[in-house]
């Protein structure tokens, strides 16, 4: 009986000599914190140094025998602060969540309103690897965390892709993750470069289908690629030009994107150096956009299907033909 007293003593003392320290705690801890400690029973049961996690509450039973002794309950519980995790890549195969529906904007492009940067990725196709035969082209895109935000498929002529290789004409689909098909487009069988002035390639964008809201229109130069992208009526938006040498040869290849009037740059097109054993065995490339966070639903869609038309144009190629 004596031991028990001088434990019951002791563990008196330190509780006291806590509860004076977590008083100087509460205003780190905050209004919500509490602190409650209980202790029933036989006190030589307690586990010295046994800790107590955030949120957590810790009964100390009484021994099976019953005591007469009278009965202490100090009881211990901290509340800690919640912790705000850090944001994260994304799984792969993760999908962007669809937002709430925007006045103006047709259904399935309300993504874009959240998003200043978009990733496109182009699947790798194995018969095309292996036998070198032209294959529909399929793209993943996503955005900066990269979740999914749309696939896109091409459909073009077997035997056009065969013969006529990246000068093939071909039609976009670019759907969204319900597989509504949000936004088309069409380019012709075109040449291009300065050695066809008179035949030069460009790209119909609509959005939704059947809803023509631009172009992408090759500029005849020279030496270095130049389009500028354009309203229905043919006004110009937007201009984007290339190095002289656009090859990307073990670095990124960046196509400036300025306003109209060449006077200042609102975002980039990157074609991404996928790496030496994937650029040897493939012509499947990645290709990143930027642009204004606040820019209209239409600005963006036409920057992002600029990227499908440079990539045609400079990075698709065809090993039959070469």
């Amino acid at each position: 009986m004596i031991q028990f007293e001088q434990l019951l003593s002791e563990a008196r003392e330190k509780m006291s000599f806590a509860d004076v320290h977590l008083k100087k705690l509460e205003p780190i801890l905050g209004p919500t914190a509490q602190i409650e400690t209980q202790l029933h029973g036989y006190l030589p049961s307690l586990v010295p140094g046994r800790c107590l996690g955030s949120q957590a509450r810790t009964r100390i039973n009484s021994s099976p025998q019953q005591s007469s002794y009278p009965t202490e309950y100090i009881t211990i519980m901290a509340m800690s602060q919640p912790v705000t995790q850090q944001p994260t890549a994304a799984a792969p195969g993760a999908l962007m969540q669809p937002p709430a529906g925007m006045e103006g904007v047709p259904p399935g492009l309300e993504y874009l309103a959240q998003v200043d940067q978009l990733l496109i990725h182009q699947l790798l196709e194995l018969l095309e690897v292996l036998t070198g035969f032209e294959t529909e082209n399929k793209y993943v895109i996503k955005n900066a965390m990269g979740q999914q935000v749309y696939f896109a498929a091409e459909k073009s002529d077997c035997l056009e892709r065969q013969c006529c290789g990246p000068a093939r004409a071909f039609s976009m689909s670019i759907l969204d993750n319900y597989q509504r098909e949000v936004i088309h487009l069409e380019r012709p069988c075109r040449c291009g470069g300065c050695c066809c002035p008179c035949h030069l390639n460009v790209l119909e964008v609509q959005a939704p289908p059947g809803n023509v809201i631009g172009y992408v229109n090759e500029n005849w130069t020279m030496c270095f690629p130049e389009f500028y992208i354009t309203d229905p009526a043919g006004a110009n938006l937007f201009f984007i030009n290339g190095p002289l040498c656009p090859i990307k040869c073990y670095q990124d290849v960046d196509f400036p994107i300025l306003t109209a009037d060449k006077g200042s740059q609102v975002g980039t097109l990157t074609s991404q150096w996928s790496g030496c054993a994937k650029e040897c065995i493939s012509d499947a490339g990645n290709f990143s956009v930027t642009f204004p966070m606040e820019a209209s639903w239409q600005t963006k869609v036409l920057l992002l299907s600029s990227a499908f038309l440079v990539d045609f144009m400079y990075f698709e190629s065809n090993n039959n033909n070469n």
